[in-house]
């Protein structure tokens, strides 16, 4: 499995970035459920992460793979202006990077890229980005709510451009099947909430999520049937309706839409 993210699927590469300003789960209480050690791991979570469930109820035995998901509180990490930022966070961009370079160190070990591709064709990509972004946008339009509502269709035009775009790049180097867990109710996470007098979920930021899974729901589905990815295979994770659901605001549990060449 080869994961490619933000925060949520970290397993701690936030401890290796340089700088001051970079976000980290080393301290209380992170790790606090975490069954080993119950001590900090570099998670930003209080035990394991996401992509531990998915890849235990896989049925595919994990290959070799790689994590590269790092971010800083509200950098973006789809958008290329992130380059900036990039001593910060590992932007989607960088991560694609790195993969290459696994790829070559993997040819370069096998002595043969056939068998590399048909390696790579069978392991799972999951792709859990874009919150952050919607953060940055949320924060650059904050005062202004008729400009967010007016800018957001542009907004979600650019990010799904890159998105495409790394698909595209990925399956160009051997994957097949994919991942992808939309953004989640941004709107209600705890740093949200605590920018609320009255400590409430956000409702901008959730329908800026929900505008955003909608566009990359219709991108998956495009891919899905364009000639130039013919043996592409997708599923997405309705991380929105869950927590949703969990919260009692949607009544069945979300389902997660697949996707199998024919």
């Amino acid at each position: 499995m080869y994961v490619f993210g933000d925060s949520l699927v970290d397993v701690g590469n936030n401890n290796y970035l340089p700088g001051n300003g970079v976000s980290r789960a080393n301290r209380a209480y992170y790790g606090k459920d975490y069954p080993s050690s119950r001590i900090p791991t570099g998670r930003f979570s209080n035990s394991g992460l996401p992509v531990a469930a998915t890849r235990a109820c896989g049925r595919h035995r994990s290959q070799q793979g790689c994590q590269l998901c790092v971010r800083r509180s509200w950098d973006p990490q789809i958008h290329r202006k992130s380059r900036s930022t990039a001593g910060n966070t590992i932007p989607l961009w960088k991560q694609v990077q790195y993969f290459n370079a696994t790829r070559t160190r993997i040819i370069a070990t096998h002595g043969s890229s056939g068998a590399v591709n048909d390696l790579l064709a069978r392991s799972i990509f999951l792709i859990c980005i874009g919150s952050n972004d919607i953060f940055a946008f949320a924060i650059a339009t904050q005062n202004n709510q008729q400009m967010m509502m007016r800018d957001a269709a542009a907004f979600y035009n650019s990010l799904i451009s890159i998105y495409s775009d790394t698909i595209k790049e990925l399956y160009r180097m051997g994957a097949r099947r994919f991942a992808i867990m939309n953004v989640g109710l941004v709107g209600c996470v705890p740093v949200a909430r605590l920018l609320s007098p009255t400590g409430s979920c956000s409702d901008g930021l959730n329908k800026l999520a929900a505008g955003f899974n909608e566009a990359l729901s219709s991108l998956m589905l495009s891919l899905a049937k364009t000639k130039q990815l013919p043996e592409l295979v997708y599923s997405l994770a309705n991380s929105h309706g869950v927590t949703r659901w969990r919260q009692g605001t949607q009544t069945l549990p979300p389902r997660v839409a697949l996707h199998q060449p024919r």
